[in-house]
């Protein structure tokens, strides 16, 4: 929101602001009243609802909100509380009659950025000293012109061996916004980022992505897509994260080995995947995998036999086995160690650490 000049006071945990008169205030962007019923429904609670219809992204205005008391009895009008900051409001009298009408003005903010053109302002007034008994009021709105990025962050997955990625990234761009209108920068690890906005027939729109990655480090890395209307002024951004894909994947985790006697037992899901090729927005790639996998294990020093049934092209149940006679001294002070497994695949092995634990321990 906008920074407000302000004194805050905290009362039994709700916010109040309180305005101060001889400080500067900032503009105000709009001005409705809307006429409303006080009613109460089926269990017995009391609401009132209003539709204020479209209102400005980052704005600031007046909602005066003439309500008559449709109750059928008096009605105690107390103190207003909100969790939110974004509105304040004050009521015009105590006690309203029945079919009587009262006045709530308030002064509210539309949120600075959002991914969601359809709003939803809530706070109550209190019928009791003690605050049990509310009014709760509840005002819909719609932001028009919206433009931002689908997803606040995204992940690029990509093999060791690629120079370069493509990938896309969806965009909600709600009319009387255009595609037109929008400029877009990458900052950080992105700067020199490729794009090209995409309109598809369906009329959504696509932010094109391409970028030389050279080598990537093993935690990957990130960059900033910023994006703004030049017609209205409003800005989104999304944090893309580029690292390299995972090419062994073991489940569950940890692996838990449970005692039988002298031996300790487990078994697991792996799936390797070698070729696939992921971005923000799936695409049709070809899908490579390897059509068997031979795989070796040790924990706490010593060798867990595995027993390998392939179910699929690239995925496996493991059997794993400690025993005795594999010379693992000690389990007991291990909780949640670490086991490591070899796979075997087109002559090449591949090594992935996996956390286990064991039950039962003898």
């Amino acid at each position: 929101m906008r920074n407000r000049k302000a004194t805050i006071l905290c009362t039994a945990g709700f916010l109040i602001w309180l305005a101060t008169a001889a400080l500067p205030q900032d503009p105000i962007d709009f001005e409705l009243t809307r006429s409303v019923d006080l009613v109460q429904n089926a269990g017995g609670y009391y609401r009132i609802e209003s539709n204020l219809g479209e209102l400005p992204l980052n704005s600031r205005g007046k909602v005066k909100l003439v309500v008559s008391n449709a109750v059928g009895q008096d009605v105690q009008v107390g103190s207003y509380y909100s969790g939110c900051a974004c509105i304040t409001a004050s009521v015009s009298q105590q006690k309203v009659a029945a079919n009587g009408v009262f006045e709530i003005n308030l002064l509210m903010e539309t949120q600075q950025s959002t991914k969601n053109s359809s709003q939803m302002a809530a706070f109550s007034i209190a019928r009791s000293k003690d605050g049990t008994d509310d009014i709760s009021i509840r005002l819909a709105y719609r932001i028009p012109g919206l433009v931002a990025f689908v997803d606040t962050m995204g992940v690029v997955e990509v093999s060791n061996e690629a120079k370069s990625k493509n990938f896309t990234i969806p965009l909600i761009v709600e009319a009387p916004a255009r595609a037109d209108d929008l400029a877009f920068k990458a900052t950080g690890a992105f700067a020199k980022l490729k794009h090209h906005l995409r309109t598809s027939a369906e009329g959504n729109c696509y932010l094109d992505c391409s970028i030389d990655i050279g080598t990537i480090p093993e935690a990957g890395f990130a960059g900033e897509i910023l994006l703004e209307d030049r017609r209205t002024g409003i800005k989104d951004s999304t944090l893309v994260i580029l690292k390299k894909r995972s090419k062994v994947t073991i489940a569950p985790a940890p692996i838990t080995f449970r005692r039988n006697g002298d031996t300790y037992t487990a078994s697991a899901i792996v799936r390797v995947d070698l070729e696939k090729q992921l971005s923000v927005a799936e695409s049709e790639s070809p899908i490579v995998q390897p059509e068997k996998i031979d795989c070796t294990g040790t924990v706490a020093g010593g060798i867990v036999a595995v027993k390998v049934n392939d179910l699929s092209a690239g995925v496996a149940r493991l059997h794993l086995v400690i025993t005795p006679e594999n010379s693992i001294e000690d389990l007991e002070n291990y909780g949640n160690s670490n086991m490591f497994l070899i796979f075997k695949l087109k002559g090449a092995n591949f090594v992935e650490k996996c956390a286990v634990d064991f039950l039962n321990k003898r």
